[in-house]
């Protein structure tokens, strides 16, 4: 996610640490496992729903939910009632996963705890994913990834170079990191039960596992008693940064990995008296600054299309930081068909970004039209959970099953 400043001489984005590649919105676990072929059902119970937006059927209109929606079923069922409690286990009983990121104890005041769940059908895998895990002094706790990155220490290094750690904004780092982890243990979990016949419960601490991400740091403070420097787009191995160009509002990474990059940068930017002195890793962090303010120079009285295609010719690692606008028209996204066309009942065809990953051996899939609320209410109850079409109606007659938002 890039967030540059307001006024221009000031202007600096954050991106993540391979040149070019900026934070983009996380994939839930669901996302993951429907793209290998997983039949997801999403329940949508009232209450819980996209962010609302204008026109008709407001609720179908969030552009992240409709991304995250792709390979899932949609069906609204209403746990409050006995109906509604009944329909969700005989759901369970012809499942093989229930992901949930509820607060700690929901699941068990509706009466469908990860016990009574195993119970019902014992070859289920349930993944709970509560911040700070299930049990425990903090496991109460309540909030949103910002507040647990505060908490896990990753708040302490997000920040501008030589600024304040709040000096970039909110980070949303746990969010990206929990759904792989999950997807992972949930993977992990079906392969298990091939070999004993049962399921069981997969429980993932999402502050735990974030800081999977950043344990050199907690090693670096533990063994030298050193704490992380705030370091903004740079790095603390590599020569790296994010530079402006003379494009309006428009921003290049660069990175030196090695004496063999910086040789080749040296043959496309004339760096003058540095060029002896970022020969080796030694020089280039000692005279990072330096060597990072004549970059800067030299992207600032140039376009993008005259800094990246010269670097990346040089196998100089560069790129540019891109804009949402700037995402839907990149040539290379284009020429792998990443964001693909997905259909919706309420808000017609749109393009969504496209699978995260590729496989040798096998498609991963596109699945259905993206579903509106409740869109797949009568294939399930019919089909999956064996209504009749008499009791079907008379569920939708009294409110019970419904496709649009009633509150």
């Amino acid at each position: 996610m890039v967030r540059p400043r307001r006024h221009r001489a000031a202007r600096r984005p954050r991106c993540g640490g391979d040149p070019g590649r900026g934070q983009q919105p996380p994939q839930p676990p669901g996302l993951l496992e429907g793209d290998q072929g997983v039949d997801r059902r999403h329940r949508l119970p009232r209450g819980h729903l996209p962010r609302q937006g204008s026109g008709e059927r407001p609720y179908d209109r969030s552009a992240v939910f409709n991304w995250h929606a792709r390979n899932k079923l949609a069906v609204s069922m209403n746990l409050d009632t006995p109906e509604g409690h009944e329909a969700f286990l005989d759901l369970v009983r012809v499942s093989d996963v229930l992901v949930e990121n509820n607060t700690n104890g929901v699941l068990e005041k509706l009466g469908i705890g990860h016990e009574r769940l195993l119970e019902i059908n014992p070859r289920l895998v349930v993944a709970r994913m509560p911040p700070l895990g299930r049990t425990g002094p903090m496991s109460g706790y309540l909030g949103y990834g910002p507040n647990f990155n505060s908490l896990v220490g990753i708040a302490a290094m997000d920040g501008y170079e030589g600024e304040e750690p709040d000096s970039a904004g909110e980070n949303y780092h746990m969010d990206e990191a929990a759904p792989a982890g999950v997807a992972f243990a949930v993977t992990a979990a079906l392969w298990d039960r091939e070999s004993t016949g049962r399921g069981g419960l997969v429980e993932i601490a999402q502050a735990e596992n974030v800081l999977v991400e950043i344990g050199e740091f907690f090693l670096d403070r533990q063994f030298n008693d050193r704490d992380p420097q705030v370091l903004g787009n740079t790095d603390p191995h590599a020569l790296q940064d994010v530079f402006a160009t003379a494009d309006e509002e428009r921003w290049v990474a660069i990175t030196v990995r090695d004496d063999r990059d910086w040789a080749a940068l040296t043959a496309v930017v004339a760096m003058g008296d540095l060029a002896a002195s970022g020969a080796d890793a030694e020089g280039r962090r000692t005279h990072s600054r330096a060597i990072r303010d004549r970059l800067a120079a030299w992207c600032a009285t140039r376009p993008v299309d005259d800094i990246v295609p010269p670097l990346v010719t040089a196998r100089v690692p560069a790129a540019e930081v891109m804009s949402e606008p700037r995402l839907l028209d990149d040539p290379h996204l284009a020429a792998r068909d990443w964001f693909q066309e997905r259909e919706h009942p309420a808000i017609g065809t749109h393009r969504y970004p496209g699978h995260p990953w590729r496989s040798d051996d096998f498609e991963l899939a596109w699945g259905r039209p993206v579903p509106g609320f409740g869109a797949d209410n009568e294939y399930v109850y019919l089909t999956l959970l064996g209504r009749t079409r008499e009791q079907y109606d008379d569920l939708v007659a009294r409110g019970l099953v419904t496709d649009r938002q009633l509150a």
